[in-house]
């Protein structure tokens, strides 16, 4: 026999935002374990005054298509990625600053 309190919290990385979210919030609970043989199925009980809070979004279901992406390739296809995703990365920088040179001079020149 198992009896224990437990707090459950958990936060997940939204990489739109770039910052932690919550998935889970703080949640406390009591579970109790009851084995009556070493042989019998085990009975698990979880109890709790509270609700149970869970934020299901867009960016939390980003955050697990990439972790399962993540699991299915070998770490040749993660490092080709990382290349690749810097490589963008380094365009994207390139690019936006031609476009305020560009709208800095298209504002001088009226």
């Amino acid at each position: 026999k198992l009896e224990a309190g437990l707090l459950l919290e958990s936060n997940y990385f939204n990489m739109d935002s770039g910052s932690y979210e919550p998935l889970i919030e703080p949640w406390t609970f009591n579970a109790h374990v009851l084995r009556k043989t070493a042989t019998s199925a085990m009975q698990v009980d979880l109890k709790s005054d509270e609700m149970l809070n869970l934020n299901l979004t867009y960016g939390m279901a980003l955050a697990v298509k990439q972790i399962q992406k993540k699991i299915s390739q070998s770490t040749d296809q993660w490092e080709n990625e990382n290349k690749v995703e810097e490589t963008k990365a380094k365009t994207r920088r390139l690019t936006s600053g031609r476009r305020t040179t560009k709208k800095a001079a298209t504002a001088e020149s009226k």
